[in-house]
């Protein structure tokens, strides 16, 4: 007989998830898939911005972590931050960062050094 493949995903209380079985979880990154494609700019101002953090989640036996605070990353790159669907108290919507959509703006950042750096040397052999 044919066995079935599951996989299992573990979200824990302080907003990680995993994978049982390990691995990435890729995404699809086809062009055929996307329109109103243009060039990153401005990344190193943007990064530079943030506001790297160490803090604990509000649960019982939370380890210190890093990352960043939503709000703030709202306000310099809006596009990787979203509403989940859970709710505080007040009724307002949690916000969420899509850490994986960082990766491109880090990339756009070093590539900025890079020709900053290059031009700095040209300048002064």
């Amino acid at each position: 007989g044919s066995s079935a493949s599951t996989t299992a995903y573990v979200f824990a209380g302080d907003g990680t998830a995993s994978k049982t079985g390990g691995g990435s979880w890729g995404s699809i990154s086809d062009a055929r898939l996307k329109s109103n494609v243009s060039a990153l700019t401005n990344a190193l101002d943007k990064i530079n911005s943030l506001n790297p953090v160490t803090y604990t989640w509000n649960i019982q036996n939370s380890e210190p972590t890093v990352g960043f605070i939503a709000q703030e990353v709202k306000e310099i790159l809006p596009e990787l931050v979203s509403e989940s669907s859970n709710k505080a108290e007040d009724g307002t919507p949690y916000l969420t960062l899509k850490m994986g959509d960082m990766l491109p703006v880090l990339v756009k950042a070093i590539q900025e050094l890079k020709a900053d750096f290059d031009a700095y040397k040209a300048a002064h052999p």
